[in-house]
């Protein structure tokens, strides 16, 4: 088992804002397009690590500090 307290939700914080504003309707400059892009990129590193470490049938448990 994998326990990830915050790391991907600290990676994807940058992303997740990004997202709200576009949803806002805001263009986005390309300075923050390239780093929602290196955060999907670290998000996706971070999975590729986790799944590299688990067993067939292991699980990734994730603790949040609030809900969303």
């Amino acid at each position: 088992m994998v326990l990830d307290k915050g790391c991907l939700d600290a990676l994807l914080a940058g992303w997740d804002q990004l997202q709200v504003l576009r949803g806002w309707g805001r263009q986005l400059t390309d300075k923050e397009e390239r780093l929602g892009e290196a955060a999907l990129a670290s998000a996706r590193a971070l999975l590729a690590e986790v799944a590299g470490c688990l067993v067939e049938g292991g699980r990734c448990v994730g603790v949040r500090i609030r809900d969303y």
